[in-house]
């Protein structure tokens, strides 16, 4: 018996989609709860019924170049390929901003990457206010590599906002000074988790995404220090040594005795977010 296409939920990209043939199609978005299943299952009936009438009007052969991909299609399978071969927080970084773009594209999933424009990034980026020059520039290379990507796999001709100018990166120059580390960690009390998270930086200096990730394997107690091995520092090139001070060896110690897994975690026994 051949298989019948149904709905199914994706966790990592919270949404629906039905599997037809070698092509899963995007249903619908959303959190998975009976609303929005009920949604899911009204588009496949849509979609099917489409598919149905176009089978009885003359083919017409499809050209090779884009192979009928939309930009969002073309977002999705780029997004497949990076939650295979990047890290979580490369894939959670580039799924945000495709879907900040997609939202405001509003037409993303019929809108053909040959007809896709330099303006409709520039415009995105406009709305952005908050934004920096750093995250603007960010936000340039995320929508770009997909259709690097699917010019170099032959998905597309080309890419269709490569022309996109990026504005320059800008070093910061900012330090926060002993009296404004002092009177932020005030707001918070002894043997708080985001206070000992704070505080561990500062003594150690640190990056932050390098504390959010230790864990008690990472722990060298003859030396007193954490090694980070480079499959899982950032650069993925050499171990990353984080030497302890006394205030920092007492917290990291102290952490350790109650985690789940990581050493610093929030109030629900969670690890900390970029966010």
């Amino acid at each position: 018996m051949s298989h019948q296409p149904k709905p199914f939920y994706r966790t990592a990209r919270k949404a629906y989609f039905v599997q037809i043939g070698k092509q899963q199609i995007k249903l619908v978005a959303g959190i998975e709860c009976p609303a929005t299943e009920k949604l899911a299952w009204a588009e496949f009936h849509k979609l099917m019924a489409e598919r149905v009438v176009n089978l009885n009007q003359p083919q017409i052969s499809a050209p090779k170049t884009d192979a009928g991909l939309s930009a969002a299609a073309v977002f999705d399978k780029y997004l497949d390929w990076c939650q295979r071969n990047r890290s979580a927080r490369t894939y959670e970084w580039t799924r945000k901003h495709l879907q900040s773009f997609c939202e405001h594209l509003k037409t993303a999933a019929t809108l053909t990457p040959a007809d896709l424009r330099p303006f409709h990034v520039v415009e995105w980026l406009e709305g952005k206010t908050t934004w920096g020059a750093n995250q603007k520039r960010g936000a340039i290379i995320a929508v770009q590599r997909p259709f690097s990507w699917a010019t170099k796999l032959g998905y597309i001709d080309r890419n269709p906002v490569a022309g996109v100018e990026k504005p320059k990166a800008e070093r910061r120059e900012e330090f926060i000074t002993p009296e404004q580390f002092i009177a932020l960690i005030a707001n918070y009390k002894e043997g708080n988790p985001f206070r000992d998270l704070l505080i561990f930086l500062w003594e150690t200096g640190c990056r932050p995404h390098e504390a959010r990730i230790l864990q008690p394997r990472h722990y060298n107690a003859t030396l007193t220090r954490f090694d980070i091995p480079p499959a899982e520092a950032t650069g993925k090139r050499r171990w990353r040594i984080i030497r302890l001070t006394d205030s920092a060896q007492e917290i990291a110690e102290r952490r350790m005795k109650g985690c789940n897994a990581n050493v610093f975690e929030n109030e629900d026994g969670r690890p900390w977010t970029a966010d």
